[in-house]
């Protein structure tokens, strides 16, 4: 079935400032560890977005884990504007437009994750592992009372 993409949403809002926004999009992939499996999920994110991601360090060290502090475990890439939107429209594409209203929070912003990155339209490369892709998306208001309105919310 057609789904209704984000501009058709946006060009029913009546209200310019009642309608959503999205400020940033942040793509992440949390691997967990430094190595081949973080730079195979660097090349996913740069494939997918056109920039070079950003590495994320453990602050602790968890033996449990085999984690040491200051290691790459994670990578992560903020995008904005028309770029953000078409990311955002696959991603939801991929959730069938359907979030559950745990993903929402009380300042306006949403996440959800995504197990495979081939469901965004993305070719397959025997040499990329299966990622988990997590985004958050934000909207550029400055207070809750201001994100409440620009963005409703389900209820709890």
């Amino acid at each position: 079935p057609e789904f209704p993409g984000f501009r058709d949403i946006m060009a029913s809002v009546e209200n310019k400032m009642r309608g959503v926004r999205i400020e940033k999009l942040v793509l992440n992939i949390s691997v967990g560890e430094s190595g081949d499996r973080l730079t195979r999920a660097a090349k996913v994110l740069e494939q997918l977005t056109g920039q070079t991601p950003v590495f994320s360090k453990s602050r602790l060290t968890i033996r449990g884990f085999g984690i040491r502090r200051n290691d790459k475990i994670a990578c992560h890439v903020t995008v904005r504007g028309a770029k953000a939107q078409e990311l955002l429209e696959r991603g939801l594409r991929v959730k069938e437009f359907e979030l559950k209203s745990s993903c929402f929070s009380d300042s306006g912003c949403f996440g959800f994750g995504i197990t495979e990155h081939i469901d965004l339209g993305m070719k397959y490369d025997p040499s990329l592992v299966s990622t988990v892709w997590t985004s958050t998306a934000s909207s550029p208001a400055r207070s809750p009372r201001f994100h409440a309105q620009a963005l409703p919310l389900p209820p709890r």
